[in-house]
């Protein structure tokens, strides 16, 4: 008998190595003006340095790849690539994350606090969400729990100090992300990730720009791993305080993502300067910081070795499995209608065992997406009635509203839900008429 669910567990492709926007750089001695030595490994202590192309490395040793590398990205500043994977929680990945050099303190999904590590005390106080260990000693993590104990939930908040560094300077959240990708003009079926950060910078333009591919996929009924797309290193300006808490600016370097134009050149005349191509080939340049945010005066080095966490697509922790009509899927998806409803209660149950916060308009953003799919209010009151037993969307729960929406992969007004879940919300409207016309029948 096959493994349940293994093709959630399994790898994309080949993993090549990674891309990033900077270098290692030693750090110098003030007085000495020669390398700081780490006493405790004997290696050159290092800090990142952000420069205007892309930097490859490549895991493990692989002599003919490292040389096809060196031939075709001798420090390129444009890449072109394509999505590793047609999902999007499996190509991009996003959280926010503190860090301490190459070391990995902390990370949240901008509602709770999903991992914490103390560097005081060495513990690992957070794993999955939850508080597994409490400080031996006062620390500026055990200030953070307060009254928390093991098993609870540590929410999160901007601005939040994680953990202090050698200086005793604060250290805060940002956002990072990684994408995966294959580049084109490689010509390997290998995967390469690309990390990158910034709240108000990379994160928010990729996440856009992945949204917008998976829509242009959905609208042409193409493969989102088959549409080419560059990344381009351009310069902005950071602020920063330095020690001596002085407003400062230096220079950086972003990324912009771009489907290339000649994607186009071949499909169907009605795609052609709709405001979805507009859109994948001149986005937008990054909303920037308010006038008051200000970025630490040394971004941390993502480590290579992170602590693993659950990243499995669609699993979440303390799910059970879903059973198609009381037997596990041949398939993960679209799912049969009954293990549909299973899996959105889930999602329910998980949010409410969370406490997650519900943005306001998220009411709205569902109703408006479910009209989209099925074109009439009837048939969502009455999908929505069949899944929760509360036909409009006010009646509805922040934690089943939000359910719906992770159902959907939706976020925003004017997202177009995932294809798969147009499938299972049709397939299942099917199946609640067919319940009703048996009603009727008896």
């Amino acid at each position: 008998m096959p493994i349940y669910n293994l093709n959630l567990r399994k790898q994309m492709v080949g993993k090549a190595g990674n891309i990033r926007k900077g270098i290692k750089e030693p750090v110098l001695n003030k007085k000495t003006n020669k390398p700081e030595i780490n006493p405790k490994t004997g290696e050159i202590v290092t800090r990142p340095a952000e420069v205007d192309y892309f930097v490859f490395k490549i895991d493990g040793a692989d002599p003919e790849l490292e040389e096809q590398v060196k031939q075709l990205y001798d420090k390129p500043k444009k890449i072109t690539a394509f999505l590793a994977a047609s999902d999007k929680a499996r190509t991009w990945d996003y959280w926010f994350e503190a860090y301490n050099f190459n070391q990995l303190l902390a990370r949240s999904d901008g509602i709770t606090v999903t991992y914490l590590f103390d560097t005081v005390t060495r513990q690992k106080i957070i794993d999955k969400g939850r508080i597994v260990e409490v400080p031996t000693k006062e620390t500026p993590v055990s200030e953070l729990l307060g009254n928390l104990g093991v098993g609870d939930v540590l929410g999160y908040y901007d601005g939040m100090v994680v953990a202090r560094n050698q200086d005793g300077e604060p250290i805060f959240f940002d956002a990072h992300g990684r994408l995966n990708v294959i580049l084109r003009d490689l010509r390997r079926q290998l995967t390469w990730t690309l990390h990158t950060g910034g709240l108000y910078g990379d994160v928010p333009h990729i996440t856009e720009m992945v949204d917008i591919i998976q829509d242009l996929s959905t609208a042409m009924k193409i493969p989102a791993v088959m549409i080419p797309f560059t990344l381009t290193r351009y310069e902005v300006q950071r602020n920063y305080t330095d020690k001596n808490k002085q407003k400062r600016h230096r220079k950086g370097w972003d990324i912009r993502m771009e489907v290339l134009p000649e994607f186009f050149s071949g499909v169907l005349e009605v795609y052609r300067n709709s405001p979805l191509m507009l859109a994948a080939t001149n986005p937008t340049t990054p909303t920037p910081p308010p006038a008051d945010y200000i970025e630490s005066d040394s971004a941390p080095y993502i480590s290579e070795d992170l602590p693993e966490w659950d990243n499995d697509i669609g699993v979440m922790e303390g799910e059970p499995p879903i059973q198609q009509n009381g037997e596990p899927p041949s398939e993960l998806r679209p799912y049969q209608p009954e293990a549909l409803k299973t899996k959105i209660n889930d999602y329910a149950d998980y949010h409410i065992k969370n406490q997650t916060k519900v943005n306001e308009k998220a009411g709205q953003i569902l109703a408006s997406s479910l009209n989209t799919i099925f074109g009439n209010e009837t048939d969502r009151y009455v999908f929505t009635a069949w899944i929760f037993g509360e036909g409009s969307t006010k009646s509805l729960k922040g934690s089943q509203i939000q359910a719906l929406l992770d159902w959907l992969e939706v976020a925003r007004f004017g997202h177009m839900p995932a294809e798969s879940a147009i499938v299972e919300a049709k397939m299942a409207l099917t199946h609640i008429n067919k319940l009703h016309g048996q009603q009727e029948f008896l």
